[in-house]
């Protein structure tokens, strides 16, 4: 990494607190939405919000900063004492920036992967929902495993001069990372995608769903070019504007589903959207619309019963029930991927599952 010119700099800059202020805006409505409710997913986007913060930090610090253990080899032996510590200290930035990078990138995978695993609920893609959870558990460990391999001695990250170009260039890393990083996304746009186009509904609601899904062909986009301005120019800064527009729109990708409701809310034109039944719409609680599900254990039959009324005091606009909402289009009849149907008959003690 090399430090960039005071114009790239101001650009980095300008760029990264936009793309920052509008991710952190994404992540504070979402909370905003389940915050007397959080669940695992809700937990990870907060890590998130904390490393989204390092890494923009740090990537405006480098280019503040002296440079790092990556420069031409014409300059070796031409630095000074005081120079040669800048270096170090920013080759220890970068090394932390990178860590950062990955694991956010990685924890908004896991939240994605959450929320495929409860709209897949009782469907047979879930299954592959599984395989991909895997897949990118395998991802982020072999990732870790050659940041920490690829430079021996570990110290050699931020050794001036470096003992191996792998220390400076972090070549095989960043290779090894884009495949797992760009494969990955490229197998979760694979999931909602099939199911948006065998729904039976208006193709203008499939237009929305798809729009909202797709989004994550911008992460792929930005996460190829990231590799590429990387790869072929070790020695431009241009990486960085990358890193910062992937991480972003990661961000937003990972949010954007659960924050529907609430703009749905706030924003009364958003609801002339032809996404009723499709995208998550406000809850019933939230406009006085209650369903109460009695079981008459003895006949396992469930009886339906409908209350309407004023909502209770205190009860917010919540998304907790965006998964059941998101549920109505995934696991009705719209679909044929519903795991073949199964009655268990029994004594009278024992419900009739479905």
């Amino acid at each position: 990494m090399v430090t960039g010119n005071e114009s790239f700099g101001a650009s980095l800059e300008r760029q990264s607190w936009i793309h920052y202020s509008i991710g952190m805006a994404f992540i504070f409505l979402r909370m905003l939405g389940g915050v007397s409710n959080f669940e695992a997913d809700d937990y990870l986007q907060i890590l998130a919000a904390v490393l989204f913060t390092v890494l923009v930090a740090l990537l405006n610090i480098i280019t503040d900063g002296g440079g790092s253990n990556l420069y031409p080899p014409e300059l070796e032996g031409t630095f000074t004492q005081a120079e040669i510590e800048d270096r170090i200290h920013g080759s220890k930035i970068v090394l932390v920036s990178e860590q950062a990078m990955l694991n956010l990138i990685y924890v908004l995978k896991a939240c994605v992967l959450i929320l495929y695993t409860r709209l897949t609920l009782n469907l047979a893609a879930q299954r592959l929902v599984r395989w991909l959870a895997m897949y990118v558990a395998l991802g982020w460990t072999a990732t870790q495993v050659t940041m920490f391999a690829a430079c021996r001695p570990f110290s050699g990250y931020w050794a001036m001069p470096p003992p191996d170009p792998q220390c400076t260039t972090y070549e095989n890393y960043a290779i090894l990372q884009g495949w797992f990083n760009i494969s990955s996304d490229m197998l979760m746009l694979m999931i909602p995608l099939p199911l948006v186009f065998r729904m039976k509904v208006p193709w203008k609601q499939k237009v929305v769903l798809l729009f909202v899904f797709s989004l994550g062909i911008c992460v792929i986009v930005a996460a190829l070019l990231t590799k590429i301005f990387n790869l072929s120019d070790p020695y431009s800064p241009t990486y960085m504007l990358w890193y910062i527009r992937e991480a972003s729109v990661a961000v937003y990708v990972s949010n954007l589903p659960l924050v529907w409701p609430l703009l749905r809310e706030w924003f009364p034109w958003l609801r002339n959207l032809k996404t009723a039944g499709v995208l998550p719409t406000p809850s019933n609680q939230a406009t006085g619309h209650r369903t109460k599900q009695d079981a008459n254990m003895s006949s396992g039959v469930t009886v339906h019963s409908t209350h309407r009324g004023p909502a209770p005091a205190g009860v917010p606009n919540s998304r907790r029930h965006t998964f059941e909402e998101f549920g109505t289009w995934l696991s009705a009849s719209d679909l044929e991927l519903q795991k073949p149907a199964r009655v268990l008959r029994s004594s009278a003690s024992r419900r009739h599952i479905l």
